[in-house]
């Protein structure tokens, strides 16, 4: 079988070459480590993690019992479930319907958080 590299001298090292630059490159690997979570019971809620690749799940638990929860820690914050709850650096971003889909993006000096494409920012609580 002939490919159009084949008809023409030197083509197919010059395509290899550049092939192997590509990868070799720095720059040309991801900026960006990627975590995924999920689905976690009761309601199968599904998390992107987006961190700095030098970052990523330093530790985690998950406890079933009256309501479910996940903790994990992932050095510049840490991720709390709590039942249908959620909970970033203690503070709340309110209840995920089930089946969620969540992105966490870290590599941010603010982290972002989208719960099924909708930015949502941290519920206010109430002052007395």
């Amino acid at each position: 079988m002939s490919t159009s590299l084949d008809k023409l001298p030197g083509m197919r090292f010059i395509g290899l070459f550049g092939l192997a630059c590509a990868i070799a490159v720095p720059g040309c690997a991801p900026r960006h480590g990627t975590t995924f979570i999920g689905p976690l019971p009761p309601n199968g809620a599904r998390f992107k993690i987006l961190h700095s690749p030098d970052v990523g799940l330093r530790g985690g638990s998950s406890r079933a019992g009256e309501e479910y929860e996940y903790q994990g820690d992932f050095g510049k914050f840490k991720l709390e479930t709590r039942g249908a709850g959620l909970k970033i650096d203690g503070r709340d971003y309110g209840e995920l319907q089930p089946g969620a889909d969540v992105v966490i993006d870290a590599r941010r000096e603010e982290i972002k958080v989208t719960v099924n494409g909708m930015e949502r920012t941290p519920v206010e609580k109430a002052r007395d």
